[in-house]
């Protein structure tokens, strides 16, 4: 029974290491796969004029999907073989690691293209005659997405109501409707953006 045991809790022990070091592994290939394509990006960027430079925000999104915050200090290893002896039937190679640090900003970078041509939203709202809806309209009249968005509504004595939307690419708008009760006194509508692009926020009365 005692060697069930032991012999239970030695493959149980072997099993959490292959996947803490597999788990590490997958860590070490998104940071090497993420930051060897933002290296790249930054040096087209680097070299690119302002229409270029706004072609390009999709491929820094695209990184998001690997990585998806910005860090200030990433680091990454690489392996390469590197022969240590020549005599003999056979070479013999030994593995040499290499440390990699940088920093990893795509939505830095983003925010910074966005700037180029920014989005503009254009925010309505106004109460329906039953005075129980509230009708909004959004619109982004600017050159760039506008993205994770959230309308929030709100009055004294009133607990907050919101809704979301991931993006509103230029050109598009969003209608939609909250449901208030008649007697709520005055309501101020506003809204929070990812980067920041938000409008003024719009009293209903």
């Amino acid at each position: 029974m005692k060697y069930h045991l032991l012999l239970y809790l030695v493959i149980a022990a072997m099993s959490f290491a292959v996947m803490s070091n597999e788990s590490l592994a997958v860590d070490n290939y998104e940071k090497r796969e993420a930051g060897e394509s933002y290296e790249a990006l930054m040096k087209k960027f680097k070299g690119a004029d302002g229409t270029q430079q706004l072609k390009m925000e999709e491929y820094f999104i695209d990184l998001l999907s690997i990585i998806p915050n910005d860090i200030k200090k990433m680091c990454y290893d690489t392996f390469r073989l590197e022969a240590v002896s020549m005599g003999g039937a056979y070479p013999k190679f030994k593995e040499i690691r290499h440390s990699h640090c940088m920093a990893y900003l795509p939505n830095k970078m983003i925010a910074k293209i966005r700037t180029l041509a920014p989005p503009k939203p254009v925010l309505a709202a106004w109460r329906d005659v039953s005075g129980k809806v509230v009708r909004f309209s959004l619109n982004n009249m600017g050159g760039t997405r506008l993205e994770n968005i959230k309308l929030i509504l709100s009055a004294e004595g009133m607990q907050d109501i919101s809704k979301t939307r991931g993006s509103l690419m230029p050109g598009q708008s969003w209608t939609s409707t909250f449901r208030v009760h008649p007697s709520s006194g005055r309501l101020r509508l506003h809204m929070e953006e990812k980067y920041h692009f938000s409008p003024l926020a719009v009293d209903i009365y």
